[in-house]
């Protein structure tokens, strides 16, 4: 009886030394795709830094063509100070000068009297 068991027992090591191979092998196989998969999402990833490099270039652009911007409307908002400060001195000038003409009327009319 004790070879019978001896026998059973090498062929179920044997069976179970089959089915650990295989379970080896299809986790082999699921590892091969993990793998591809990895690649597949390194090369996504490359692609996404690409963009991302290509965004970050166009918004430095964008940058300095703002600070552009920005400079020249400080020219103008500087040009539109001088301006209205013009306009200011003459309206004074303006309302002096109807403030003389008003007085040498009056002043006219009342020598007539």
């Amino acid at each position: 009886m004790l070879e019978m068991r001896e026998a059973w027992t090498d062929e179920r090591l044997d069976d179970l030394n089959t089915k650990v191979d295989d379970g080896f092998a299809q986790v082999d196989v699921r590892f091969e795709q993990v793998d591809k998969r990895f690649e597949q999402m390194d090369h996504r990833f490359e692609q996404v830094e690409s963009r991302l490099g290509r965004l970050q270039d166009r918004s430095e652009l964008v940058v300095e063509r703002l600070d552009q911007v920005n400079k020249r409307l400080d020219r103008l908002e500087d040009q539109f100070a001088k301006l209205l400060d013009r306009f200011n001195a003459l309206n004074t000038t303006l309302t002096a000068g109807m403030a003389l003409i008003i007085v040498t009327m009056f002043g006219v009319i009342i020598a007539q009297l």
